[in-house]
């Protein structure tokens, strides 16, 4: 964890995500904490171009199946990916040097899935022993809280706490939920610009 001195500006110690993050390791969102958070350096990373918006990230799987790895990773692709609140996004899971994004099974009574943050990325635990719709479901909804999101108690969208029932392809991504994890994890246009302002990102909320 890095320290923020308020006076000056910039944080204390050196970006946990590295140069990934931009060539200034002590700056803080980009130079526009208005519009953007960077606490720990989380979130996995994300670029807007118009309507276009890319999300990366270094999916590692621990403790899967090779049938659960795809479904963890078709969950997050296919529910977070595709035409989500007037935007095109496109996820990519395998890009080496994106914040690391680490996936194991879950251990908790009733197959929950869970997420906390992850120094460099996201940590998080997906259910895989009750159906492959349940897997992809869990796995997309966890992705949601590495990239900053919390619950939200209506029906049918992602980040409904009952993530365990339906299929999955019924759940998808409101536009508030993405345009909140683009305010969260995307790189602000000054950095893309001018590369000596640090990543603008976020901390993940427990499950």
């Amino acid at each position: 964890m890095s320290c923020y001195a308020s006076g000056a500006g910039p944080f204390t110690q050196e970006d946990p995500v590295g140069l990934a993050g931009g060539m200034n390791l002590y700056g803080y969102a980009g130079g526009d904490p208005i519009n953007f958070s960077d606490p720990f350096g989380l979130c996995p990373r994300v670029t807007v171009d118009g309507n276009n918006v890319l999300i990366e990230a270094n999916l590692e799987t621990t403790g899967l199946a090779p049938a659960d790895v795809t479904r963890v990773a078709q969950g997050i692709q296919q529910i977070w990916g595709g035409k989500r609140g007037g935007m095109n996004v496109t996820v990519n899971l395998g890009v080496a040097d994106a914040p690391l994004v680490e996936v194991f099974t879950t251990t908790n009574p009733g197959g929950q899935g869970m997420s906390r943050g992850y120094l460099g990325g996201g940590q998080m635990s997906v259910p895989v022993g009750q159906g492959p719709n349940v897997a992809r479901t869990a796995s997309a909804h966890e992705f949601g809280h590495v990239m900053g999101l919390g619950h939200d108690a209506s029906g049918g969208n992602l980040m409904n706490e009952s993530i365990n029932k339906g299929n999955p392809f019924n759940r998808s991504v409101t536009k508030a939920q993405m345009q909140q994890a683009i305010k969260n994890c995307a790189t602000p246009p000054a950095e893309k610009e001018d590369s000596s302002d640090a990543s603008s990102q976020t901390t993940n909320p427990p499950r």
